[in-house]
C-alpha cells in the first residue's frame, strides 16, 4: 500500500506554538486506519516534494510568516500540489499566507500565495477563551468546539467561504468590528438582490445588553447607525439612530443549516409594505408551502388601506410562483414572486397591466425562520415567514 505522505511544511519558521502535534496526531489517526504513513519535513531552505498528500503549515511571527512567504512563492512546490488537489492543512500564519494578502510588522500589508480569496489583518484586540462553532452544512461535519488565542481578522472574498459560523467566542470578528450583509429599499434607492457586502462598521456592547453599531457601511452606498438590544437567546429588538431613516424591529441570529433545504414545510407569511404611487400601507399574510428546492407558493390575505376601489381587503388571493435560489453566501438566497404586487396585479388594482415577478432577497435566520425584502421599485416590501408546526 502507498504510504500517506504527510509533508510538515518549514517548521522552522513555522512552528510557534507545537505545531509537531498536529503532524502526530494526523500520523495517528491514519494509522489506527491501517493507513502506512511517511512524514517530511521540509525546512525553509529545501523545495517543497509536489507530489504530497497533506502540507501542514503551522503559526509564526511576522517576519518568519513574511519570509516563509516569499521562499513559498518562489519555489512553487506547494502551488503545484494544490493545484493538483492536494490538501493543505494551515493554521495560525500559515493560514493567512493562503490568502491575497495579511497583515505583516506593524499590519502593514504583505502579498501572500493566493490560494484562498481571504485577506487577513491585525484587530483590535485579542480573543481568548472558548468557542463553539457550526460547520457549512454541506460537509456534513458535526459542531466545532475548542479554545481560541488569536488577533487576526480574515475577510473572506466572493470565492470564499466558511468553513463554520461562530455561535460562542469571538472567532474571526475582532470584538469590535462590523461584517455581513445588508439590503435595503426606501424606494429611491434600493439594493440589488443577494444585498451588498458591509466594508466597515464598529459595535460596542453593555452590560444591559445594548449593542452600539456606528458607521455600517459598504463605503459606497449606504451608512447606518443601530441599536439592538439583546435577549441573551439569539433575538434583539433593533433600532436606528440616524436622523434620515426609521427603522425598528426584530433582529435573530442565524442558527443551523443555512442551506435551501432547511427552508421546507408550511410556513406563515407575513407581508407589510408601501406602495410606490400613494404610499398607502400594504398588509398581507397567508400560507405558504416550501418545497426546499427553490419554490413556495401558496396565498394570502391581503389589507390595502386607505386605497377602497376595489379593495381595500382581498382574501385568499394566490401567491405563484415564488421561487428562491442559493448565492455563494450561506443563509441568504434570492427569488421572485408573483401575487403580492398591488400597484400592478388587476385583483388589486383595475388599472393594473399584469402581476409582475417582484425581485426579492431572502435571510435564513433557521429553519423555522426567514426574512425577506423586495428588490425593485414595483413597492416597499418586507418579509417574514414562521413555520407552521
Amino acid at each position: 500500500m502507498t504510504p500517506l505522505r504527510l509533508m510538515w511544511v518549514y517548521p522552522d519558521l513555522l512552528s510557534t506554538y507545537g505545531d509537531r502535534g498536529n503532524v502526530l496526531v494526523l500520523e495517528r489517526r491514519a494509522r489506527l486506519r491501517g493507513l502506512p504513513v511517511e512524514i517530511l519535513e521540509v525546512n525553509s531552505d529545501q523545495p517543497v516534494p509536489p507530489d504530497g498528500d497533506i502540507y501542514l503549515m503551522g503559526g509564526g511571527e511576522d517576519l518568519p510568516q513574511t519570509l516563509a512567504t516569499r521562499r513559498l512563492q518562489a519555489d512553487g512546490g506547494l502551488r503545484e500540489a494544490a493545484a493538483r488537489g492536494a490538501v493543505v492543512f494551515a493554521v495560525c500564519a500559515g493560514y493567512q499566507m493562503l490568502g491575497v494578502e495579511f497583515g505583516g510588522a506593524d499590519d502593514a500589508p504583505v502579498p501572500g500565495l493566493g490560494l484562498l480569496d481571504i485577506r487577513s489583518g491585525r484587530g483590535e484586540r485579542r480573543a481568548v477563551g472558548e468557542i463553539v462553532a457550526d460547520v457549512d452544512p454541506a460537509l456534513d461535519v458535526p459542531r466545532l468546539t475548542g479554545f481560541e488565542n488569536h488577533q487576526g481578522v480574515t475577510r473572506l472574498g466572493p470565492q470564499a467561504r466558511p468553513l463554520a459560523r461562530t455561535t460562542l467566542g469571538t472567532g474571526n470578528g475582532d470584538g469590535t468590528t462590523v461584517s455581513g450583509n445588508i439590503s435595503y429599499n426606501d424606494l429611491a434607492n434600493i439594493s440589488p438582490q443577494g444585498g451588498i457586502a458591509i466594508a466597515s462598521g464598529t459595535y460596542t456592547v453593555e452590560a444591559t445588553g445594548r449593542v452600539t453599531l456606528t458607521g455600517v457601511s459598504d463605503n459606497s452606498t449606504f451608512a447606518y447607525n443601530l441599536e439592538l438590544y439583546l435577549d441573551g437567546n439569539g433575538n434583539a429588538r433593533v433600532l436606528s439612530m440616524d436622523s434620515s431613516d426609521v427603522v425598528d424591529g426584530l433582529a435573530n441570529q442565524q442558527s443551523g443549516s443555512l442551506n435551501a433545504s432547511a427552508f421546507s414545510g408550511t410556513y406563515a407569511m407575513g407581508v407589510i409594505g408601501v406602495d410606490p404611487n400613494f404610499f398607502d400601507e400594504i398588509d398581507a399574510v397567508g400560507p405558504v408551502v416550501a418545497d426546499g428546492v427553490g419554490n413556495f407558493p401558496g396565498f394570502v390575505d391581503l389589507n390595502w388601506i386607505f386605497t377602497p376601489s376595489p379593495g381595500p381587503t382581498f382574501a385568499n388571493e394566490s401567491v405563484s410562483p415564488a421561487t428562491f435560489a442559493a448565492t455563494s453566501t450561506p443563509g441568504i438566497f434570492t427569488g421572485n414572486i408573483t401575487g403580492i404586487d398591488v400597484t400592478n396585479c388587476p385583483v388589486y388594482n383595475a388599472n393594473g397591466l399584469g402581476c409582475t415577478a417582484d425581485l426579492f432577497t431572502y435571510y435564513l435566520v433557521n429553519s423555522s425562520t426567514v426574512v425577506g425584502i423586495e428588490n425593485d421599485g414595483n413597492q416597499q416590501s418586507l418579509l417574514r415567514f414562521e413555520l407552521q408546526h
